[in-house]
């Protein structure tokens, strides 16, 4: 029986949070696992204005989404685990053709969208590849996740997710990262780490530790 955890990240934004656990009730069955993660906001937490006995809040203090994730995941009951971003619009249901092609390949990862990966010199692990699924929306399976090891949280915002599908395709010969179009999702463009305040100097940080665990 598939039953799916859905792991969102919550730095400051409560409004988008919010918005997004509105569409996911009207659009998702009510037996859906949400998880919210507050990652120390400064401003208080989402729970403050929603009361929903079914979605799950965990507190943490400032770690990062990275973090943020592992903790949702550790957290989680289902067998299928979505990361979810807080910077989402729902206008449909979208979880049963995300998740459908997991249980079609194994190991796999799913999302919505991909994208190319183009800050990373070429002669950085030239075998691995440069198309990868979008950060925002992806899907895997528990035990999949698990035999992964988790998020590496080395890397605060950025490149954790990048890493993992690296470590995802390495680890079989068969791995498959798969996209999924047409989903009724859009994302609002990083609309929930435009304004933090460290951004631009987490990038970079990050980035140098993804090319240090990765170089050739």
């Amino acid at each position: 029986m598939t039953s799916i955890s859905v792991i969102i990240p919550q730095y400051g934004q409560q409004n988008l949070t919010t918005r997004l656990i509105g569409q996911l009730r009207q659009f998702e069955p009510s037996e859906t696992e949400l998880i919210v993660v507050d990652d120390g906001s400064p401003e208080g937490t989402v729970s403050d204005k929603l009361s929903d006995e079914k979605i799950r809040f965990i507190q943490q203090t400032h770690r990062g989404v990275t973090a943020t994730w592992n903790t949702g995941a550790k957290e989680a009951t289902g067998n299928v685990l979505v990361f979810l971003n807080n910077d989402v619009n729902v206008t449909g249901p979208f979880l049963t053709p995300l998740i459908e092609p997991l249980f079609h390949s194994d190991p796999a990862m799913t999302g919505p969208q991909l994208r190319t990966e183009r800050l990373l010199p070429i002669t950085l692990s030239p075998k691995s590849p440069r198309t990868l699924l979008e950060g925002w929306c992806v899907a895997v399976g528990r035990e999949t996740f698990d035999r992964l090891q988790s998020f590496d949280e080395r890397f605060q915002m950025y490149f954790s997710d990048t890493d993992f599908q690296w470590r995802l395709l390495a680890s079989h010969s068969q791995a498959k990262l798969i996209a999924v179009p047409d989903l009724p999702l859009q994302h609002l463009g990083h609309v929930s780490t435009r304004n933090h305040p460290k951004r631009h100097q987490l990038h970079a940080a990050d980035c140098q530790k993804f090319l240090e665990k990765w170089k050739a």
